[in-house]
């Protein structure tokens, strides 16, 4: 996992399907999730990919605390979040499972260059509960951002 340039710029951030993104037990909602929790829903899915199915290797595990130190100075600038709530029926135990998620967009401003090629391979993975059943499906448009100066 390799962090990207440095730059301050803009991020738009749109759940195509709904995240089941929680905290504390708790599903997160627009007031909750901020840049830095997001990048840390994020930063655990793809550690953990990568030690299941890749090469996690000591820097990717030593780089979260500068990360997260810099994710905390990404401002949101825009939240526009429902929560949906619907049940999914197991045929094999013939039982109904709550799902829920969010779903709608975020929009964070702040050096978010360095965390861009962190996001768009979220995009591919998907984050949160039940990706499985392919919630967690997002889209990130980045536009290229300024150089540091």
């Amino acid at each position: 996992m390799v962090p990207g340039e440095p730059g301050d710029g803009r991020l738009h951030l749109t759940f195509e399907t709904p995240a089941w993104l929680t905290h504390k037990g708790r599903l997160h909602t627009a007031g909750d999730l901020d840049f830095r929790a997001l990048f840390r829903h994020v930063y655990r899915r793809l550690t953990t990919l990568s030690a299941l199915y890749g090469e996690l290797r000591p820097e990717d595990e030593s780089r979260f605390p500068d990360l997260d130190h810099l994710a905390a100075s990404v401002r949101t600038t825009g939240a526009s979040l429902r929560v949906a709530r619907w049940e999914r029926h197991s045929w094999e135990r013939d039982a109904r499972h709550p799902m829920m998620g969010l779903l709608g967009s975020l929009r964070f401003k702040g050096p978010v260059g360095v965390f861009r090629p962190l996001l768009e391979a979220a995009a591919l993975t998907l984050i949160g509960k039940c990706t499985s059943h392919g919630l967690g499906r997002l889209h990130v448009d980045a536009p290229d951002p300024s150089p540091p100066r």
